[in-house]
């Protein structure tokens, strides 16, 4: 590591990775380069990571080297704790089969997101996805027996019956996950103004 020590090296990466640690060089939004150290343990389940005498301040201004290194440290916990990596140490302490439903696939993974998904591929007696494309995806960028993913249809099915009565006043309905891609506050603010219109909603 420039400007740092043998604990963020190269050669402490091959060093520790003949004894059973997976070493990664993660880049800090600033340039930073910090070396991560994860391990899985077959024993107890879950895995863990660690940053050897890391991160260090290469490249910092001498007067910026602590605010620079906590900046580090706080970045590289986020990215090692990123894209549900946490569901990986659940899944190994499961005790009964595991059958994983990923709602997307993604064509595009990081190195982390697909290291986590192969890795729910190898634990999970089923996976299941909900379409062809998703499916075809999956066996695409990941390795695994097809067998073992199945697909099922996300959503409902047509409702081409007669359109039934209007309820009065009228119903507002959302299911799903609740984040800021469903847009609901835009919902919540025509219903309101509808009302301050005058209609009766």
């Amino acid at each position: 590591a420039p400007g740092g020590h043998i604990y963020q090296s190269v050669a402490w990466a091959a060093h520790r990775a003949q004894t059973g640690w997976r070493p990664r060089f993660l880049v800090t939004p600033d340039d930073g380069r910090v070396l991560s150290l994860e391990r899985a343990w077959s024993l107890v389940g879950g895995s863990s990571a660690y940053v050897p005498r890391g991160p260090v301040a290469a490249g910092a201004p001498a007067d910026d080297v602590p605010a620079t290194i906590a900046r580090r440290l706080i970045e590289v916990s986020d990215a090692l704790a990123a894209d549900g990596v946490d569901v990986l140490a659940f899944v190994a302490a499961c005790d009964r089969p595991v059958i994983t439903t990923l709602h997307t696939v993604l064509e595009h993974p990081s190195p982390q997101q697909r290291r986590i998904v192969d890795e729910l591929r190898s634990r999970s007696r089923v996976v299941i996805v909900h379409s062809d494309v998703a499916r075809a995806r999956l066996l695409r960028g990941h390795a695994g027996d097809p067998s073992r993913v199945a697909v099922v249809p996300h959503g409902a099915t047509l409702n081409l019956g007669p359109t039934p009565p209007a309820a009065s006043p009228p119903i507002l309905l959302t299911w799903g996950l609740i984040g800021p891609g469903k847009r609901i506050e835009h919902a919540i603010e025509a219903v309101c103004r509808l009302r301050r219109a005058g209609v009766d909603v």
